[in-house]
């Protein structure tokens, strides 16, 4: 996970999420790198740009290819939730989760920072393995 921006309430529409997160923003500062562009690949509510993709709607034939395989590889977003409530499942009891007595968003970038050095010590996660890549050194993560 490389960055978390909120906590929001569970009803809050994505598109109204990504607008106030200004992480297009933060694509636009970030991802042209020697005249390169980068893109996020990302649900169909937020909006077409260079810098983010969505599913094309009424796909051609290689349109409907692009879709098929990107949302092959979106699924792994949902991996890295996944760890981070593996590892501290507490976080998974919604009775606990109380926005006025606890800090559940906190609580959950803790988690998730911890999440993350824990990849770097083990060396390997389900989206590391799955992409071939190598997570950096713990080390490296916290330079």
């Amino acid at each position: 996970m490389v960055q978390l921006y909120g906590p929001f309430v569970g009803r809050r529409h994505d598109a109204a999420m990504f607008q106030e997160s200004k992480l297009l923003d933060d694509l636009e500062k970030h991802f042209r790198v020697n005249g390169q562009v980068y893109s996020l690949y990302g649900d169909p509510a937020y909006p077409l740009t260079a810098f983010l993709l969505k599913p094309v709607l009424n796909p051609n034939a290689e349109e409907d290819e692009f879709n098929s395989r990107m949302s092959r590889v979106r699924e792994s977003v949902e991996w890295g939730f996944g760890k981070t409530l593996n590892l501290f499942q507490a976080l998974d009891f919604s009775r606990q989760q109380m926005v006025y007595k606890t800090k559940p968003g906190t609580e959950y970038k803790v988690a998730t920072f911890l999440a993350n050095c824990h990849t770097c010590l083990t060396g390997s996660s389900q989206i590391a393995d799955y992409f071939g890549l190598r997570p950096p050194t713990l080390e490296e993560y916290l330079s």
